[in-house]
């Protein structure tokens, strides 16, 4: 199979963006909802995330 130069970055750079504007932005919302700060939000993401190292 051939595949173009950079496809694979191109690819990629277009499912961050739909991961920003699909999960990101609505969490945000939410986090703003519940009247939590920007730091207890990444507090919260950094602490999801260790669970998945």
């Amino acid at each position: 199979m051939f595949v173009a130069d950079g496809a694979r970055d191109i690819l990629r750079s277009e499912r961050r963006r739909s991961f920003a504007h699909d999960y990101v932005d609505p969490m945000v919302a939410e986090a703003r909802h519940l009247g939590m700060t920007d730091d207890q939000l990444i507090e919260l993401l950094r602490e999801r995330a260790q669970r998945h190292e």
